[in-house]
């Protein structure tokens, strides 16, 4: 991601999408599919768990951004020593343990 912060790219990100759902033109690089796809990655990055991109492409698609955030927020503020198998682990675990509630769908 070099020197942007990932706040300022969301923001512009959403913007750019937020124009693309209203049927402005924009880039492709702003439609659906590829937001997915950018913030899979995006948190699979941050897990160092590149080999589940699968499981973080579903996740994105199933549930709203600001719940996988909230979720990935909450792993990335806990100490590794304090972490028994892996951040990536802990993050789906604490998903999946707080699905529903308005979660779900975009």
């Amino acid at each position: 991601m070099g020197k942007i912060k990932v706040f300022t790219k969301t923001v512009h990100f959403n913007y750019k999408y937020a124009l693309q759902l209203a049927g402005n033109n924009t880039d492709e690089r702003f439609s659906f599919p590829n937001f997915v796809r950018t913030l899979a990655h995006e948190i699979a990055q941050a897990l160092n768990d590149m080999d589940s991109i699968t499981l973080h492409l579903q996740y994105v698609r199933k549930y709203k951004e600001s719940f996988l955030r909230k979720q990935l927020k909450t792993v990335l503020s806990i100490p590794a020593h304090k972490i028994k198998k892996s951040r990536a682990a802990l993050y789906t675990f604490l998903v999946n343990k707080n699905a529903g509630d308005g979660n779900d769908g975009h």
